[in-house]
């Protein structure tokens, strides 16, 4: 008996091997799960055990021993399924979220603008009264950001811009009547002293320390505060100013109003870098910032440069080009093209900004441009050309562009990485805010509503 069991010794049970698995009589349930496996969602795959009848036995199936501790460890960790998984186009997709932050900021700003508009009539009908006190015949009229829906409307920039506009100095003919010298008086130096005094001494309404005359500036202003106005009752902020040959505030809104026309995605850039520069004492000309009129020409100049729309030769269809971040009308894309172009790109002592030219140009060719005084420009730190007059620099004061420059640059590589953190994968039972957190406070406080 033992010489037998030598030679025809006991076969070991053997595990059958992938190749002879037996199949379901429902349809084959191996082959399925064979198939699922190289499917896209077999990163998430479903539980070892049979879901149905049709599939195999799962001792049936040959797996493979793990040779290393981690392997094992890996294998011992739950994985989670692939109905887990939130399909959300809004969340994966990072300029879409971007764009959607931004439009609903715009939203609240103008919704913000409509609530202050009572006050801002007040206001305005206030001025008017202590201006005809003063010059029987002026005429106050609303300019600026107010008029072309860029104000914050927050109560921290000046809200309203006005200007006293008074009639024209009558040389020829003399003086009859007390109106006749309004327009001779609004040529000397005295009148915003006047404006302020009257408002400090006999006018209710206005916050006395907050008055404040601005006579060294370009254009000089009286800066006030009122008290609570309107059916909302909330205070607003003033910059009055006078009419003059180098004031060209009216005209400014009138270009600004046909450049938003021409150009809707420039509005919501807008409205988020003015709040990203108030934020950061970047705004005022007066102290060196970059004033809201120089910013609208930046943006006007920065969206000329991007792709329209081309007709196709081939079956006269119509195809969009799109830039290097996303859509030519997604404002995501294009806040992330500003922030990078402006902040890293742009070379303010070589490079100077024409709207009305659209082109960047060399700023050494200012000489020839400017013959008359081809030194003119040579030490202004960055030169926007205005559009309604080619020898006048709006970025003339814009002393601290270096400082504005680092915050674009900072303020693109934080929505960069915010971008990049929001591509991760969300599960269900995940926290609702875990999820969709806002990408624009990044660089910007949320607005309220």
């Amino acid at each position: 008996q033992q010489q037998k069991q030598e030679q025809n010794p006991p076969q070991q049970l053997q595990r059958p091997s992938s190749e002879h698995k037996p199949t379901s009589t429902r349809g084959g349930g191996g082959a399925a799960k064979q198939q699922r496996a190289a499917s896209p969602g077999a990163a998430f795959p479903t539980s070892s055990f049979p879901s149905s009848p049709s599939q195999s036995p799962p001792f049936l199936e040959s797996q493979q021993v793990s040779s290393t501790p981690a392997q094992r460890q890996q294998q011992r960790r739950p994985r989670r399924s692939q109905r887990d998984v939130v399909v959300d186009e809004t969340l994966y997709s990072s300029s879409s979220r971007l764009a959607e932050d931004i439009r609903a900021f715009a939203e609240k700003i103008t919704r913000r603008q409509r609530a202050r508009e009572s006050a801002w009539r007040a206001a305005r009908e206030k001025v008017r009264q202590v201006a005809r006190s003063l010059w029987p015949r002026a005429r106050v009229e609303v300019y600026g950001s107010c008029v072309t829906r860029l104000s914050l409307a927050d109560g921290a920039s000046s809200d309203l811009d006005l200007v006293v506009r008074l009639p024209r100095v009558r040389v020829a003919a003399p003086a009859m009547t007390p109106g006749d010298l309004e327009g001779r008086n609004a040529i000397k130096a005295t009148w915003p002293q006047e404006l302020a005094r009257r408002l400090l001494g006999e006018e209710s309404w206005v916050e006395p320390h907050s008055v404040k005359t601005i006579a060294n500036a370009f254009v000089p202003i009286v800066k006030l505060r009122t008290k609570p106005l309107g059916e909302t009752r909330e205070t607003v902020r003033l910059d009055v100013s006078f009419e003059s040959p180098w004031h060209r505030g009216l005209e400014a809104n009138r270009f600004v109003l046909k450049m938003l026309d021409d150009l809707p995605a420039a509005r919501p850039l807008l409205l988020v870098l003015k709040q990203h520069a108030v934020e950061r004492g970047l705004c005022a000309s007066y102290t060196g910032g970059l004033s809201s009129y120089a910013l609208t020409l930046l943006v006007a100049r920065y969206l000329q440069e991007q792709p329209k729309l081309e007709q196709q030769q081939d079956f006269g269809m119509t195809k969009k080009k799109k830039n290097v971040f996303g859509g030519e009308d997604d404002p995501g894309a294009l806040l992330l093209g500003f922030l990078d172009f402006y902040g890293h790109s742009f070379d303010a002592r070589k490079t100077g900004i024409a709207v009305g030219r659209g082109c960047f140009f060399a700023r050494a060719e200012l000489g020839s441009r400017h013959s008359s005084n081809p030194n003119s420009f040579h030490f202004d730190p960055l030169f926007v050309e205005d559009p309604l007059s080619s020898g006048n620099n709006v970025g003339r004061n814009c002393f601290r562009i270096n400082q504005i420059q680092r915050a674009w640059a900072e303020a693109f590589d934080a929505l960069s990485d915010a971008l990049r953190k929001a591509t991760r994968p969300v599960y269900r039972g995940t926290n609702r805010d875990h999820r969709r957190h806002n990408l624009l406070a990044k660089i910007i406080t949320p607005v309220d509503d």
